[in-house]
């Protein structure tokens, strides 16, 4: 491995620690077999996570309409509501949590809800890409949209992806597939879908 990719490996290896504050495996595993995370649920619908920005209406009371932060420790704090835990909860999860709590002040209260900033679903990317860097998705995103994002793969590219990805016991796991495979493989492989936090190194 050349000094500059090694280097960009490593830092975005000391990333991926910073953003999970775990260890790290040093065995290498074929794609198929990396953990599911908790991005999304069975259904495909997204999990909302910490600095996800959502957007509330209430019909017929503006002062409730407006834009909420979940914070640091994944609390959304909402008029009247108070404190609601909304970390690994669906958008429509929580739009049944705020109809029961604004039942209390409000007869039949008519909610909607929009997801307007993904900030936690943060995928980083680098290597042999044009464009490296941090990236925000908006929806279940595979490995092949992730680097197109990223401006596709450079003339020096291999083709080697290795993704970091951690598992539930908090130690990183490691796991590989060429891009070619992404492209004519299984579809299992080709739609495999990228989670927050996760870490490409591209080859």
């Amino acid at each position: 491995m050349k000094p500059l990719k090694t280097l960009l490996y490593l830092a975005f290896l000391w990333i991926l620690v910073a953003v999970t504050s775990c260890a790290s495996s040093g065995e290498i595993l074929p794609l198929r077999k990396a953990v599911k995370g908790s991005t999304f649920n069975d259904d495909g619908e997204y999990r909302l996570g910490v600095n996800d920005v959502i957007e509330m209406k209430v019909a017929g009371q503006p002062d409730y309409n407006g834009n909420y932060v979940i914070s640091q420790s994944g609390v959304l704090n909402l008029p009247l509501t108070g404190s609601i835990q909304a970390r690994g909860m669906t958008e429509r999860q929580l739009l049944r949590v705020l109809e029961g709590r604004l039942r209390n002040y409000i007869k039949n209260p008519v909610i909607t809800l929009s997801i307007i900033s993904y900030e936690s679903y943060k995928v980083f990317i680098s290597g042999t890409v044009r464009n490296p860097g941090v990236f925000i998705f908006k929806e279940s995103t595979t490995i092949v949209q992730a680097i197109a994002v990223a401006g596709g793969l450079t003339p020096l590219s291999n083709g080697e992806i290795i993704l970091h990805r951690k598992k539930p016991n908090g130690v990183i796991g490691k796991y590989t597939v060429d891009y070619d495979d992404l492209i004519r493989g299984p579809a299992s492989i080709a739609s495999f879908v990228l989670e927050r936090g996760d870490v490409l190194y591209v080859q």
